[in-house]
């Protein structure tokens, strides 16, 4: 019986050591994406409130078939592959988990063309299609809004190539 009870024991140990890595490792990176963009993508945060487990939404960050077995150790589409790059890492150089730096890091790669397809990853996030994926693309491309000191710089150097162009009239 004794033997019985401890073979028990190892083997709901085993699976615990197993499981519960794998499940722990994402969560937060999702949560925190669907806090920041909550209304992106209904039907998978529909299927997430049903099933709190599922990896659907791991598509965002990860390439499919793959199940994200740690943050390090799961194969991450383009968009992943940014995100990865840009968040601030600890002292051991893992990914910051605190919702601050999730979501500067997701803010800083919103103009982002991860995939190459033509639309910014802020324009497929909120068109539903997934960032990562060069063949999840909106209807028409939303390429990158430039950054306000462009927008400024431009505007300054055209209304001074028209007082220039006034003046030698």
């Amino acid at each position: 019986m004794l033997k019985k009870l401890t073979l028990v024991f190892l083997l709901l140990t085993v699976v615990a050591l197993i499981g519960v890595p794998w499940a722990s490792a994402y969560p937060v990176f999702r949560d925190t994406f669907f806090k920041k963009y909550t209304n992106a993508y209904p039907d998978l945060q529909k299927d997430l409130k049903d099933n709190p487990s599922s990896l659907k939404t791991c598509l965002i960050c990860h390439l499919p078939g793959n199940p994200p077995l740690g943050y390090n150790t799961a194969k991450r589409n383009p968009f992943g592959v940014d995100f990865g790059k840009t968040i601030k890492k600890d002292e051991e150089g893992e990914a910051s988990t605190t919702e601050e730096n999730i979501t500067k890091a997701l803010t800083d790669i919103e103009q982002n063309d991860s995939d190459g397809d033509g639309s910014s990853n802020i324009g497929e996030i909120n068109s539903n299609t997934f960032p990562g994926d060069k063949d999840s693309k909106p209807e028409k491309p939303i390429p990158p809004i430039p950054e306000l000191s462009t927008v400024i710089l431009s505007s300054a150097g055209l209304f001074a190539l028209i007082l220039v162009s006034r003046k030698y009239r």
